[in-house]
């Protein structure tokens, strides 16, 4: 069985391979130019818009490769409309600290935490809520995400943030962080239907919010925890 199962690789290898030899060759009685005229890739793969993904598709790029035939054709991509915010309430208060205090030790872990978790995600903005004059917080949770990034934590005060998110560009991704009592203002300012409530010992939860340019938009909310 071993053995068969073998020559069978072997034949639909050997066979892809001729027939790849022999479109480079004669083209298989299609021109590169021919094929990249067919009308508009069905999707990633179909590199010569024949509406379908088959053997000619890399036969098609090896022929642009090596024999200077016509590039792949491209896909066209619809600007995006909405934008994602994903939303975090500042980590645990140094409580040593009166006023505007920054992070405990176990606040500073919760945001390299964060960083780790956000590694891998697009991030195009970080906006820290200023609330009640106090920032140092939400500033330094997202300390270290933006610093993996170079980027810089912009504070925007707590209502003016729906505003300043929906002002950003099409498809941006921003990270905000705010406090226990403003996290569920700007979610519904997004135009979230789900009311959002938070413990008062409650730092772990991470909201994604998909929403639109405008307040008529749709909104959706996926609850998250890191």
């Amino acid at each position: 069985m071993h053995r068969l199962r073998r020559n069978i690789v072997i034949f639909v290898i050997s066979a892809a391979a001729a027939f790849s030899l022999g479109y480079l060759a004669g083209g298989a009685g299609r021109s590169p130019a021919s094929a990249a005229s067919a009308g508009v890739p069905s999707g990633n793969g179909d590199v010569n818009a024949d509406g379908t993904i088959n053997i000619a598709d890399p036969v098609y790029l090896l022929i642009h490769l090596f024999q200077g035939g016509d590039a792949p054709v491209a896909i066209e991509v619809p600007p995006a409309e909405t934008l994602t915010a994903i939303v975090v309430r500042h980590c645990e208060k140094d409580e040593t600290v009166p006023g505007d205090a920054g992070l405990s030790e176990a606040g500073k872990a919760r945001a390299a935490r964060l960083r780790d978790v956000l590694a891998r995600a697009y991030l195009d903005e970080f906006l820290a809520v200023e609330y009640n004059g106090e920032k140092n917080r939400t500033v330094e949770t997202l300390g270290p995400a933006a610093e993996d990034r170079a980027a810089a934590v912009k504070v925007v005060d707590a209502d003016h943030m729906a505003a300043a998110l929906r002002a950003l560009p099409a498809g941006t991704t921003a990270v905000v962080a705010g406090n226990r009592q403003t996290v569920p203002a700007i979610i519904a300012g997004l135009g979230v239907k789900e009311t959002v409530s938070l413990a008062s010992d409650e730092y772990d939860s991470l909201w994604v919010v998909r929403f639109g340019a405008t307040p008529d938009a749709p909104a959706t909310l996926v609850r998250l925890r890191y």
